[in-house]
C-alpha cells in the first residue's frame, strides 16, 4: 500500500476539527488524500476513535463506528415476502441497509446492537458472528458477522464518504 500524501489544514478544515472535535482530550491528522483527511482521537477516558474529514462540497467530520456488519441469508424454509433468497447480502455500520426487509432488520437489531457494544470499543466478549432467525415463522436464517474497522482500512473504505 503506497503512503497518502499529507496535506495541511485549510482554516475552513481545521476550524471545523477545532469546533467538532472540542471535547476531545487530543486529536490528530494521521493520514489524507485529495477530498480526504482522517484523524485520531483520544476521548476524555482515554478510548481510540477515528473521524474522516470530508471536504466537498464542504468540510464535515463523519464519525468511524468502530465496527461494522455483513449479513447473509445463510438458509431458507421456503419463498420470502420480500425477495430476499440464499446468498442475498448486506454491508453497513450503523443505519439500515436499503432493501433489507424492515421485520428481519428489527429481528435482528437485538443481536446487532450486542455485537456492537461488546466490539471492544465497549466493555464485555462477545462471538464474531451469530445467526437470527426471520420473524415470519422462521423462513430465513440471517447470518450475523461483525468486522472491526481499523485505521489500515481507511482508503478503501466508502462508508465515510
Amino acid at each position: 500500500m503506497k503512503e497518502p500524501r499529507e496535506e495541511a489544514l485549510t482554516e475552513a478544515e481545521q476550524a471545523v476539527a477545532d469546533y467538532v472535535l472540542r471535547w476531545a482530550k487530543s486529536y490528530e491528522l494521521v493520514r489524507a488524500v485529495p477530498g480526504r483527511r482522517l484523524f485520531r482521537v483520544i476521548t476524555p477516558y482515554d478510548e481510540e476513535q477515528y473521524y474522516t474529514l470530508v471536504t466537498e462540497p464542504e468540510p464535515r467530520l463523519i464519525f468511524h463506528e468502530p465496527v461494522y456488519f455483513t449479513v447473509t441469508v445463510h438458509a431458507a424454509k421456503g419463498e420470502c415476502r420480500a425477495g430476499h433468497k440464499v446468498g442475498n447480502r448486506w454491508e453497513f455500520a450503523w443505519c439500515t441497509p436499503a432493501g433489507m426487509c424492515g421485520s428481519a432488520y428489527h429481528a435482528m437489531y437485538p443481536a446487532l446492537h450486542g455485537l456492537m457494544l461488546t466490539s471492544g470499543h465497549y466493555e464485555g466478549p462477545a462471538a464474531e458472528e451469530t445467526l437470527v432467525s426471520c420473524p415470519d415463522d422462521g423462513w430465513l436464517t440471517f447470518r450475523i458477522e461483525r468486522h472491526r474497522w481499523t485505521p489500515e482500512m481507511w482508503e478503501d473504505d466508502k462508508r465515510g464518504q
